[in-house]
């Protein structure tokens, strides 16, 4: 399986919108919500598929240090995700859509970048537009 750029976005959006005031999110796994969050499910032909998608990429943002986990019992059940301070960091490197859309086809450009180039060519994207609605050079 392989990292998800564009899921690993929604699912920090997702997580931010839906957190508490501790700043952690009650986050089901179950894919008739994930499709109603807006994540990626019509390529996988089960539910057990898309579960294991998801939980993929989580896996990979925790390793990365975006989000730590509490984990929930097996299968559907909820964990509790807070979004790191470096989580935050790149959320906010990428979170707008003009920034993101130059990213993914920065990476498409390139063939594939790593999350701290990634990171690095969203927080440019993002330099360069600030840079230009502040009329300053950054």
């Amino acid at each position: 399986m392989k990292r998800d750029f564009s899921e690993i976005r929604r699912l920090l959006l997702l997580i931010e919108e839906n957190d508490d005031p501790s700043g952690k999110a009650f986050f089901w796994k179950e894919p008739k919500k994930l499709a109603e969050w807006g994540l990626k499910t019509d390529p996988f032909p089960d539910a057990e598929e898309i579960t294991h998608f998801v939980d993929y990429q989580l896996e990979k943002m925790e390793e990365a240090g975006l989000i730590d986990r509490d984990k929930g019992r097996a299968g559907y059940s909820p964990e509790h995700i807070k979004i790191t301070f470096n989580g935050h960091d790149y959320l906010d490197a990428i979170r707008s859509e003009t920034v993101w859309n130059k990213t993914k086809d920065g990476i498409s450009a390139v063939g594939g970048m790593t999350l701290a180039m990634v990171k690095d060519l969203a927080i440019s994207y993002l330099k360069q537009e600030a840079a230009e609605k502040l009329g300053i050079k950054l």
